[in-house]
């Protein structure tokens, strides 16, 4: 079986065993219980680190509404082997009021972070937004931040690939127990097509791909990846200078996706993903912008990037 070298990646080089993990960003997912009895429901939190954990680690989560604490603090103490890229998991306990927040519309704040040798270190913060959905409760991911990604799939001969994620109906309960309000309910949108076109200036390049994939689809949010016919191969022949790559859907234009190559064909990273306070991804953050019936506010930049409002599941 033959070894091929490791994906392109926009993730720095771990910290040394000893100095503090960083999270991996496009890793960091929050998911929900069922409502309990009374009227809250269980956090979990999930992430991988870029470092390497100690024995003893203890990793905490704290919740905020309008600055104000929310609950008790959450505190999972980890003590496994010192490893990078160690997948983390935190979850609140049955028997506790930790982690836990009401069941109702409201914005978040959230605090992750490291407890070692008795001392507190922060590794990320940022900013959630809940509402009721079809399935419970949900996340609200309005395409400011986290929605819209580059990387490279396939080792042998890696092509250039995009993760995107749009809200496909309003949040109001898709199966609702009147059914008059069921019946007026706006249906979401079906993905039939989705089109994928590369530029450089005004050049084309190569040809349109239309290879997609639906990732998840929970009745509000559908997560696609959308493939385009560029391979690691052609940016490094392509050189220096910008890349745009028009994405549409069912043949309307759905996304505006914007690169940079560098001198030796690699991408750039956003200038967001640079540094000690950059995010930390495999995957490269794209420039982003929709037309205006697609989430016109979905541009990303560095001051939304800043807010964290991240992926979520049930």
């Amino acid at each position: 079986m033959s070894d091929f070298p490791p994906l392109p990646s926009a993730l720095p080089a771990p910290p040394e065993a000893g100095e503090m993990p960083k999270i991996v960003d496009s890793s960091l997912q929050f998911y929900f219980s069922r409502p309990r009895q009374n009227g809250k429901v269980r956090v979990r939190v999930e992430f991988k680190v870029n470092g390497y954990l100690e024995a003893d680690d203890l990793v905490a989560l704290e919740l905020t509404n309008r600055r104000r604490p929310v609950g008790k603090r959450l505190e999972c103490p980890q003590r496994r082997s010192a490893r990078s890229g160690v997948t983390v998991e935190c979850t609140a306990k049955s028997d506790s009021t930790a982690g836990e927040i009401p069941v109702s519309n409201a914005t978040y704040g959230f605090l992750i972070s490291l407890k070692r040798e008795g001392r507190y270190t922060p590794l990320r913060k940022g900013l959630f937004q809940v509402f009721k959905c079809s399935r419970g409760l949900c996340l609200n991911r309005d395409g400011l931040l986290g929605e819209h990604w580059a990387h490279f799939e396939n080792r042998k001969d890696p092509r250039l690939v995009f993760r995107i994620a749009f809200k496909s109906r309003s949040a109001m309960p898709a199966m609702h127990h009147d059914p008059k309000r069921q019946a007026k309910a706006k249906s979401g949108v079906n993905v039939e097509t989705l089109t994928t076109t590369c530029f450089a200036g005004k050049k084309k390049l190569g040809r349109t791909s239309e290879s997609f994939m639906v990732l998840d689809d929970d009745g509000v949010w559908v997560e696609l990846l959308a493939r385009s016919d560029l391979f690691l191969q052609d940016l490094q022949d392509l050189g220096k200078g910008p890349l745009r790559c028009k994405v549409n859907l069912n043949a309307n234009p759905f996304a505006d996706l914007r690169l940079e190559i560098d001198d030796e064909g690699n991408l750039v990273p956003h200038r967001a993903q640079a540094g000690e306070k950059g995010l930390q991804s495999p995957w490269w953050w794209l420039k982003a912008s929709r037309p205006g019936r697609h989430d016109s506010r979905a541009k990303a930049g560095a001051r939304t990037i800043k807010k964290l409002r991240l992926n979520g599941g049930l």
